[in-house]
């Protein structure tokens, strides 16, 4: 099971940050919906 994403970033000082973040925050959630999507067509298949 994967660890769950890391709290919205505080890096509001630094614009570098912030993208990082943004970043990291958008790869963890469509790597959630892509967990998401193969649970349930593992679930489907298996119907």
């Amino acid at each position: 099971m994967q660890e769950p994403c890391r709290g919205a970033s505080k890096a509001g000082t630094n614009s570098d940050e912030d993208l990082q973040a943004d970043i990291e925050t958008a790869e963890c959630l469509r790597q959630l919906r892509l967990d998401k999507y193969r649970w349930q067509a593992w679930y489907k298949a298996t119907e």
